[in-house]
């Protein structure tokens, strides 16, 4: 059975790459805001969501730190594109850490990979 892994990204082409890239390896679920990521984690209960920090309305940052206040073990890697403080208030809201926004493959499907295979909630080893 394999794992579900939840994309969350407002950009339409960037969601619909990483959706179409991780389908080969991963059981997927994608959102487009904050506001679906939070409802639909709670539906489905993915093992893993890459979650963009900058969007419009909720953002990433809200969304994690909203699931998990009711799932603390949830596994949220944070996407940015940008270089300032919102990486740290990702990791603050409850990600287990933040990479690069565009991110290669292969960085992340090692993370993602981490990730589920260390059931701990420390952050990046």
């Amino acid at each position: 059975m394999k794992k579900t892994v939840m994309v969350v990204d407002d950009d339409g082409e960037v969601r619909k790459t990483l959706v179409d890239v991780l389908s080969s390896f991963f059981e997927v679920i994608e959102a487009s805001s904050g506001e679906a990521a939070v409802k639909l984690f709670c539906k489905h209960t993915p093992h893993v969501i890459l979650m963009d920090i900058a969007m419009p309305g909720m953002s990433g940052i809200e969304a994690t730190r909203k699931i998990k206040e009711k799932h603390p073990r949830a596994k949220v890697i944070g996407l940015s594109a940008y270089h300032d403080t919102r990486g740290q208030e990702m990791l603050k809201a409850g990600a287990r850490e933040v990479l690069p926004k565009p991110a290669s493959l292969a960085v992340l499907l090692e993370r993602i990979r981490w990730h589920l295979e260390h059931n701990n909630n420390n952050k990046r080893d």
